[in-house]
């Protein structure tokens, strides 16, 4: 009998520790959900100033961040320049695939002053394993990017891995695609793909010192009229 008073004790106390691990994780769910908002409004103030404004925040049951509008008014490093504009429906989400630990950021319509807008943007975020901390790899999607009168591009997409100090982009690929419609710089629609090294994060692609890799394939046939 003892044997048996002695296990059920042991049965008795495994319970309440995981009814108090699970008690635990509900309040802090709770809290995150409830307070989370006021915390994360607060960290990018301290860490960005006016620099960025997420109005509207909220995080729902899934953990999902979402702000109806992101005005950001934000001053180049090492530059007098000023990128301002504002997006529509930021929503900011994780997940767990393969064992790949995946962060997402999609933007709706985005506008930048002076220079141009676009329909969509979706950032991803991808770590290679879960077991041995990597260096992210970056996939980024932009939908109808227009830059003044200029340039109309159906989508613009890159990908790359981030360097240790996060500045730099490294194996850099991409592709992107334009109609022969709103291009003052094109009468010819089609497709083009390339890479890169390296790209600076810091520096504007005028500026990027390395060699780049560049095609351009399916042209539309060209309006002599």
């Amino acid at each position: 009998m003892p044997y048996c008073e002695t296990g059920q004790i042991t049965d008795m106390g495994i319970l309440k520790f995981l009814l108090s691990l699970i008690l635990v994780f509900i309040l802090a769910w709770g809290g995150l959900v409830s307070f989370g908002p006021k915390l994360i409004t607060y960290i990018v103030h301290q860490n960005t100033g006016e620099q960025v404004r997420v109005n509207d925040l909220k995080i729902s049951p899934k953990l999902e961040i979402t702000s109806q509008n992101v005005d950001f008014n934000i001053k180049l490093p090492d530059s007098k320049k000023i990128i301002a504009g504002d997006s529509r429906a930021a929503v900011l989400t994780w997940s767990i695939s393969g064992f790949e630990p995946k962060l997402t950021l999609r933007l709706g319509p985005t506008s930048i002053n002076d220079l141009g807008n676009l329909r969509s943007v979706e950032l991803n975020f991808i770590w290679d394993s879960l077991a041995v901390w990597s260096l992210p790899r970056l996939t980024a999607n932009f939908d109808n990017v227009v830059v003044g009168n200029l340039v109309n591009l159906d989508y613009f997409r890159l990908q790359g891995y981030f360097s240790k100090d996060l500045e730099n982009l490294k194996d850099v690929t991409f592709d992107v695609s334009w109609s022969d419609q709103q291009n003052k710089w094109s009468s010819q629609g089609g497709t083009a793909s390339g890479n890169l090294a390296q790209f600076d994060l810091k520096q504007s692609l005028l500026n990027q010192n390395n060699k780049l890799s560049f095609e351009v394939s399916r042209l539309s046939p060209q309006n002599f009229d």
